[in-house]
């Protein structure tokens, strides 16, 4: 096994997570070495716009950049890209990837998620995922020859993409195991809202129902579900959740159950840290631990440790936040609401109509707040979370 360097800080995961923390140890003032290690051919790049403003052709790929070389160099991070994490040693304090070693100080954890895969009988080398700039490039080359599509899975990225779909004029068959369009952390709350807008969209739902199996035809694909009935279409789409990466760690030494538990702190164990969607944190609101998948706290996270490391200090930890677009309705979630109807609060617009507020109130304090096409009045309301007006 070659020793290649010994840097200060070395951060596994070219996310933006990762690059956001590299950045923020120097304006902490962190005058070590720091080097992103990470498995994409690519500088770190932001996420969301993929299923949103690339797939629909309103970004190009360049335009997701979170780094350029030029400024990387200026803050003398250095990286290692398209080569994947391989193994840890925490007793020498060495990353390992491939044949080649990194040693470190510090090692942060910022490796993120994979897209789950969908597993069924049949062709699943036709199903496309997207999570990387590769996966989305995949998807727009099909698009030309795809006039049918069918998109399992209707969470947040599910139903980005059936809108992106739709509105370049793809028909769209929707297929969710659940009973509706499932928002993270909103209790249920907005799900007729959604399938009102897929409905309103020409969007063909079929909740309720799994992928049986999947086969190659010659006028296309065929698309079986356990419900016995058979969909035709040009091209599979799956977003059916996601699975941390965390495979290269040691999970004898390390908590990897869903995720790289830490605590609020991002500490793992000793000079280890983890943050972005791979981590575990421990909130503010609950008393265990748990992963948020979102942009927010992927970046409140790169930041506390940050500060953590260069300081000691520690920072408050951060709440579930999720923005979305979905033809045209601009959805934003912070903190979690309650499932139960009884705890809904309406604090601007009209449920019923196309904009509003909503919250949700337990043993007098707020949980969660959603905004539905209100974005600007959303800023002050989510100031209830904190305290910080009268409710």
């Amino acid at each position: 096994m070659g020793i290649v360097a010994t840097y200060d800080v070395v951060i596994v995961g070219g996310s933006l997570a990762g690059i956001t923390c590299a950045q923020a140890l120097r304006t902490e003032g962190f005058d070590g070495t720091i080097l992103i290690v990470g498995d994409e051919r690519y500088l770190p790049y932001n996420r969301p716009p993929l299923s949103k403003q690339v797939l629909l052709n309103k970004w190009q790929i360049d335009q997701t950049a979170l780094i350029s070389r030029e400024k990387g160099a200026e803050l003398n991070i250095e990286f290692v890209l398209g080569r994947a994490a391989t193994g840890l040693d925490l007793a020498s304090k060495a990353l390992l990837v491939g044949r080649e070693s990194y040693h470190f100080s510090k090692l942060i954890i910022a490796t993120g998620v994979s897209p789950r895969n969908l597993v069924v009988q049949g062709d699943v080398d036709d199903v496309l995922l997207l999570r990387t700039v590769d996966d989305v490039l995949a998807i727009k080359e099909r698009l030309g020859s795809s006039k049918r599509i069918a998109m399992v899975g209707a969470g947040v990225l599910g139903c980005e993409m059936t809108s992106a779909f739709a509105q370049m004029g793809h028909q769209v068959q929707l297929i969710e195991r659940l009973a509706g369009p499932q928002m993270p952390n909103t209790g249920g709350h907005i799900s007729q809202k959604i399938h009102a807008e897929l409905v309103n969209n020409g969007i063909n739902t079929h909740y309720g129902v799994a992928v049986r199996s999947i086969s190659r035809v010659t006028d296309g694909i065929i698309v079986e579900l356990d419900n016995s009935s058979n969909i035709l279409v040009d091209m599979v789409v799956a977003s059916i959740g996601s699975v941390p990466n965390t495979q290269w760690l040691p999970s004898d030494l390390i908590d990897t159950t869903n995720g790289v538990l830490c605590d609020s702190t991002g500490l793992v164990v000793p000079d280890v840290y983890a943050i972005g969607d791979v981590a575990r944190w421990q909130l503010r609101s609950e008393e265990t631990a748990r992963r948020i998948e979102n942009q927010t706290s992927a970046i409140n996270q790169a930041l506390a440790v940050a500060k953590f490391i260069v300081s000691g200090t520690a920072s408050p930890t951060t709440e579930p936040f999720f923005w979305s677009e979905i033809f045209e309705k601009k959805i934003l979630l912070s903190g979690i609401l309650d499932p139960d109807p009884g705890s809904v609060r309406i604090l601007n617009g009209d449920f019923s109509g196309d904009k509003f507020i909503i919250a949700t109130e337990v043993n007098g304090s707020y949980t969660g707040v959603l905004s539905w096409n209100m974005p600007r009045e959303f800023r002050e309301a989510r100031k209830l979370l904190k305290g910080e007006v009268n409710g």
